[in-house]
């Protein structure tokens, strides 16, 4: 026996104008600590902004979102989990398309 929900979403815009081109959402969690869902948005590199960035739009109140730039690189699917064993999520991606192989970890120090 199956059991069907429907799910219903409001439709939010946090940011009307992305500072950035080719945007990509890497990933959501509480980055910060303070317990509040946090949006992580990475630029590709392959636009408009000559230095891509890693910009953490932060939960507040559980609704209200405020942006906070915290790296200046090229990123693409980058993923968060706890490397360092300090109960901080930490962030690790890789460069979109830069010609680069390598791996940037974003060590979280608080």
């Amino acid at each position: 026996m199956s059991t069907r929900c429907e799910l219903r979403f409001e439709h939010v815009a946090i940011d009307d104008d992305p500072p950035g081109q080719h945007n990509d959402v890497c990933l959501i969690g509480d980055i910060n600590g303070n317990g509040n869902l946090d949006l992580l948005v990475g630029e590709m590199g392959q636009g408009k902004n000559e230095t891509p960035r890693e910009i953490i739009f932060r939960g507040l109140d559980k609704r209200i979102i405020e942006p906070e730039v915290i790296a200046h690189l090229p990123t693409h699917g980058a993923k968060a989990g706890d490397i360092t064993g300090d109960g901080m999520p930490d962030i690790a991606g890789k460069p979109y398309n830069s010609g680069k192989d390598q791996i940037d970890l974003l060590i979280n120090r608080g």
